[in-house]
């Protein structure tokens, strides 16, 4: 790697998704809010493949490793028994903005879907397909496996193959002998600000650090000397 550059910190890898866009379209950030716009071509194939959105949100919010916040329980209850309830929830989420007139041509009850939706618009704005990636740094070893079997299980309802093949990949990741070693030295490098990982990239640090070394032999030795 070139001095100077370096991978995107705190940046979450999509595990899940190829190619995906971070959340919020500001790469390497976990503190953008998520929303649609980086994930509505995930909430159309989840949509397409499951009859119910929400319900696929609150089954993988049960999960102790797929960190999605439960949908609202009458917002689930509404949309389960509604028609609206099969559309993507990118859709939904703009039926909230239309005026009575013109969402009439789109759900049967346009009073009912404001009531029982437009409270829940934050919600819905909120969410995106952030909790089905891994975090960077990732996780240890056990907590990877774990995770690796609740992202297969999910993904599996409406992803291609190839998606849920990655997913699965995770599990070799978990398994190499070097993981922990490389989650470290991956920690290590989150905590560098861009000066110190360009004195990192540079040699620079490791030329102070040999120095550092020999100070302390010598000074080891000098103690021992006058025991």
């Amino acid at each position: 790697m070139p001095a100077g550059s370096r991978p995107a910190r705190n940046a979450r890898r999509r595990c899940t998704r190829p190619n995906a866009r971070p959340v919020g379209g500001s790469t390497g950030s976990t503190s953008a809010s998520p929303s649609w716009s980086g994930s509505s071509s995930w909430a159309r194939r989840t949509s397409t493949r499951r009859s119910r959105s929400c319900a696929f949100v609150a089954e993988a919010a049960e999960t102790p490793f797929v960190d999605y916040a439960a949908p609202p329980p009458e917002l689930v209850e509404f949309l389960d028994g509604s028609p609206a309830g099969a559309e993507p929830l990118p859709d939904v989420l703009a039926y909230v903005d239309y005026s009575r007139s013109k969402l009439d041509h789109y759900v049967d009850d346009p009073g009912t879907f404001s009531a029982r939706v437009s409270p829940h618009r934050t919600y819905l704005e909120r969410l995106s397909a952030a909790p089905l990636t891994v975090d960077w740094p990732p996780p240890a070893a056990g907590t990877l496996r774990f995770q690796r079997r609740e992202l297969v299980s999910l993904v599996a309802t409406f992803a291609p193959e190839s998606t849920v093949a990655r997913a699965r990949a995770l599990r070799s990741v978990a398994d190499r002998p070097d993981y922990d070693r490389l989650r470290r030295a991956a920690e290590a490098a989150a905590e560098l600000s861009d000066e110190e990982f360009e004195r990192v990239a540079a040699g620079d640090a490791g030329e102070e650090l040999s120095a550092a070394r020999e100070r302390r032999a010598a000074l080891a030795a000098a103690l021992a000397d006058g025991e």
